[in-house]
This record gives C-alpha cells, sequence and structure tokens, in this order.
C-alpha cells in the first residue's frame, strides 16, 4: 500500500488566542513532520499551524523563478485565505518558521511581505538574500524572480528574527550551495553562513541608525537535521519561547 501524498497540513486548536503560526519544510522535509512537532505547544497557547506543501513547486526557495516570478508566495497566500475561511475571518498576519530550504524561503518572504510577518525563526537555511544592490535573490536588487516588485530593506530588519543553527552543520555536501564566490562572501558552511549573514544584518541596521532585532543561537549536538534539531537541538521549545516573546 502505497503512502498518502503529502498535502498542505493545518491544525487549529479548539480555543483560538494568537495569531497563526506558519511552518516551512526544507527540499528533504515534509509538512507534517513540522506540523507534529509543533502542534502540542501550539495547542497550549491557542496558536493555528498551518504546514504548506511547496513540493511540485521548483524553486520555491527562491520564491519562484523567471518565467514564474514570486509563484511560491501565491501558493502561500493561498493556504493562508484557506486558513483565514476556516477560523472565520482574514488572516493579515502571522509568526513565520522555516527550516533549511524552508528557511531560504522566508526571509526571502519576509523580503517581500514584510507587513505580514509578526516573528520570524529561521532553521539552518543554506544560504541567504544580503540586502545589498545585488539581483534577488543572492540581494535585493532588480531581477525577474522578483516581477518588478521593490523591497523595503528598513521594514523587514523590525522583524524580530532567530537564526537558528546546529554546531555540528559544518558539512559541505551535494544540498549545500556553493561557489568560490558564494563561499567567499558567506562562508563555507550553514554555521558560518548564519553568524555572517546575523552580523550583515546588524551592520545595516547600524548604518540605517535602526534597532538590531535579529540574534543567532546554536543547537548543540545537531548537525543538518530536522530530526535532530527536534530531538537534540531544542528547535521547537527554543523557536516557541521566541516567537511568544518568553526567551
Amino acid at each position: 500500500m502505497s503512502a498518502p501524498a503529502e498535502t498542505t497540513a493545518v491544525h487549529v486548536p479548539a480555543t483560538v488566542s494568537r495569531r497563526p503560526l506558519v511552518v516551512v519544510h526544507g527540499t528533504r522535509s515534509k509538512p507534517s513532520a513540522l506540523l507534529g512537532a509543533f502542534t502540542a505547544p501550539a495547542d497550549a497557547l491557542g496558536m493555528p499551524i498551518l504546514a504548506p506543501w511547496f513540493g511540485r513547486l521548483s524553486g520555491y526557495q527562491r520564491l519562484g523563478t523567471p518565467a514564474e516570478p514570486l509563484s511560491a508566495i501565491d501558493v502561500l497566500h493561498d493556504a493562508v485565505d484557506k486558513l483565514g475561511a476556516e477560523l472565520g475571518g482574514k488572516v493579515d498576519s502571522f509568526d513565520l518558521l522555516g527550516f533549511s530550504g524552508g528557511a531560504q524561503f522566508a526571509h526571502r518572504y519576509a523580503l517581500v511581505h514584510p507587513e505580514r510577518v509578526g516573528r520570524m525563526v529561521l532553521g539552518a537555511a543554506g544560504w541567504y538574500t544580503y540586502l545589498d544592490d545585488r539581483p534577488f535573490p543572492g540581494g535585493v536588487g532588480p531581477s525577474e524572480v522578483l516581477g518588478g516588485f521593490s523591497i523595503d530593506i528598513g521594514a523587514f530588519l523590525r522583524i524580530p528574527t532567530l537564526i537558528l543553527v546546529g554546531e555540528r552543520d559544518v558539512q559541505r555536501n551535494a544540498s549545500l550551495r556553493t561557489g568560490r564566490r558564494l563561499d567567499a562572501r558567506q562562508g563555507e558552511h550553514r554555521l558560518a553562513r548564519a553568524i555572517t549573514w546575523r552580523a550583515h544584518l546588524g551592520s545595516v541596521a547600524a548604518r540605517l541608525e535602526m534597532a538590531d532585532n535579529t540574534q543567532v543561537a546554536v543547537m548543540r549536538a545537531t548537525g543538518h537535521s530536522l530530526r535532530r534539531a527536534l530531538e537534540r537541538g531544542g528547535l521547537v521549545e527554543r523557536s516557541m519561547a521566541f516567537i511568544t516573546g518568553a526567551e
């Protein structure tokens, strides 16, 4: 008997008292894994969870392709609208969490729609968009992927953001995008890239005379594995503490 097809997953607690949490899977994980991990603590907080499925959408980590600009955002917004209908009203904002490729999607979505993101947790992204004039997604400059959309750097920097990365996430394997220029700019592995990007955001905030709303935390005994991040790295506990402001 074949396994059921993966699909967008939703969990709505009996009593809703907080804005929703959107959790975004990586290229090697599935919505149901993240949804299951966060269901119990979200229930206790009255927090709906939405886990969209991007499995058949090419380039969702970069929000889309030149042929289909921002197509991944359309997928997310359709899912958010359906959640709003289930909750009995429009969902204008939500907290956002992504792991691996999902973290790539999450911070790039927040660059395009910062007004919809309350707090954001980025777990072990492979590489990051920098706040310079290089074409998106390398930077925030114009590109076909953006389809003419412009980015508000200040609004993005106002989002409280936690970057989580494993202390053992230092492998350079086929799933990690590499290259001489990319490595020199961002670092040779995910741990280095998280630390370097966090420093970059801090320097841009300082230059714009803005508060520094980004922090990075290392998950102990964790490599690039969602299972290890959940079992050993405290991904759920640390994320929920940050999202609720209890960290």
